[in-house]
């Protein structure tokens, strides 16, 4: 069963006694969890709260200070995406901010036109070879074909397999999220490097994440 309404409005109210301010993670998986943050997943299991993001979230309307996710709205379809980021808009409270990481398209496909780039050298490496490197910083997945591998082709290698490896439904450049989040009621939205934000508070980013090299934050405010 999905957590309820009554069960999470429990829980803001426990958080902001503690810490004075209430965070929504959505997409946090069974490890990222912070103690000021409602910590959701969809995945049964993983987290405090089972969550769907693709649903109307089970938070009252203007409830939380801060909603963030990371490399998680990629995994669901546009127009899901849309509807997640309503939500959000709708259970902040006035003046709170909303942080959304993802892989940048737009970075990617940089990215694949610099064949020499450090970070393009690994991700082929990988793509091709299905192998991980040993230094570890880029997740290994299947193997190409030898025949794939002769006409290998970085552009259209580094696209089509972000979207298989890694059970992608749709992949937002930047500035294409950032236009989404505006067009939601959202201001002063800005795109911003991995680790960087205006607050601390809602920069819960990762120091080891893999692909920060690709990843954008958009951050705005309600």
């Amino acid at each position: 069963h999905y957590s309820s309404l009554k069960t999470i409005t429990r829980r803001i109210a426990e958080i902001h006694s503690e810490h004075g301010y209430v965070g929504l993670h959505m997409g946090c998986g069974p490890e990222n969890h912070h103690p000021a943050y409602l910590n959701c997943d969809g995945q049964k299991g993983i987290s405090e709260f089972h969550v769907d993001a693709t649903k109307v979230l089970p938070l009252p309307s203007d409830s939380v200070d801060f909603v963030y996710s990371e490399h998680f709205i990629e995994h669901i379809t546009s127009d899901e995406a849309l509807f997640f980021i309503h939500e959000s808009y709708r259970v902040l409270k006035k003046g709170g901010i909303f942080r959304c990481l993802t892989p940048d398209l737009k970075v990617l496909i940089d990215l694949a036109a610099n064949a020499d780039a450090e970070p393009m050298g690994r991700l082929r490496h990988v793509m091709i070879n299905g192998k991980p490197l040993p230094e570890g910083g880029v997740r290994p997945g299947p193997a190409v074909s030898k025949a794939m591998a002769a006409v290998w082709d970085d552009l259209d290698g580094i696209i089509n397999d972000f979207m298989r490896r890694y059970g992608h439904k749709y992949m937002w450049s930047a500035p294409h999220l950032a236009r989404a989040v505006e067009k939601a009621g959202f201001e002063d939205v800005r795109v911003t490097p991995y680790g960087e934000s205006s607050d601390d508070r809602v920069c819960l980013d990762p120091i080891d994440r893999w692909g920060w090299e690709w990843t954008s934050a958009i951050e705005a405010r309600k």
